[in-house]
């Protein structure tokens, strides 16, 4: 029997056609899937705010110098101020963390307590040595939030400053 080329060619558009659609059907399966698994994956995401404050002043060797800070909410409440041009700041759902941009080793931790760890360690304030650098370790209540703070700087008279903008975070807590 002999096929007539007609045939042959509407076989085969034909033939094409159902390949298209299939594999337009395939893809959008996939994308359908891969939509759903990602939904399904996603983490929430910890939402802090910062927001420029104008100027504030601190003093510094007796002398009072304006300087220009942040304002910083945690995820958990608490709100601070500090100065952008010497800390990076990083929270999570428990612990804030500015760290020095000039040493990486120069931070200040502000961490989350429970009222039962508070009262715990409620006379908690010691103050170690690591090598070059000084720990100081305390407690705070601030308002309903029980807070723990680690200071951590390198010894010296040159870091007096960076220790004074710490504790000028600090203040906000107390």
């Amino acid at each position: 029997m002999k096929k007539n080329k007609k045939g042959e060619k509407t076989t085969y558009i034909i033939t094409v056609i159902i390949a298209i659609i299939l594999l337009s059907m395939l893809l959008i399966f996939v994308n359908v899937q891969h939509k759903n698994a990602s939904d399904k994956n996603t983490t929430s995401k910890i939402r802090t705010t910062t927001k420029k404050i104008l100027k504030d002043k601190l003093t510094i060797d007796d002398k009072e110098i304006d300087i220009e800070v942040d304002e910083y909410k945690t995820p958990w409440g608490v709100t601070v101020k500090y100065e952008p041009l010497y800390f990076k700041v990083g929270a999570d759902d428990k612990i804030m963390k500015f760290t020095s941009i000039i040493d990486k080793n120069t931070y200040l931790v502000i961490e989350k307590m429970t009222e039962s760890e508070y009262r715990k360690s409620y006379d908690l304030k010691k103050t170690e040595e690591d090598g070059n650098y000084v720990l100081i370790t305390r407690v705070i209540k601030n308002g309903q939030a029980y807070l723990k703070t680690i200071k951590c700087h390198k010894k010296g008279i040159e870091y007096d400053e960076i220790d004074i903008r710490m504790e000028y975070i600090l203040k906000q807590l107390n």
